[in-house]
């Protein structure tokens, strides 16, 4: 479980600095879905869909 939770803090923290620098982009088929922790067990509070401003 340590080991999910480090890598999705490693991807939110990639795409919180590539929002950062103003890009808005998003790849993957089914969006990308946006939690109110860092956990996948945590609430599902939305999605990004690709090609999203």
């Amino acid at each position: 479980m340590k080991k999910y939770c480090f890598v999705l803090a490693v991807f939110l923290a990639a795409a919180f600095a590539c929002f950062a620098q103003g890009y808005k982009y998003v790849d993957a088929s089914s969006g990308l879905r946006v939690r109110d922790s860092a956990s996948l067990s945590a609430k599902k509070i939305g999605v990004v869909y690709g090609r999203m401003d």
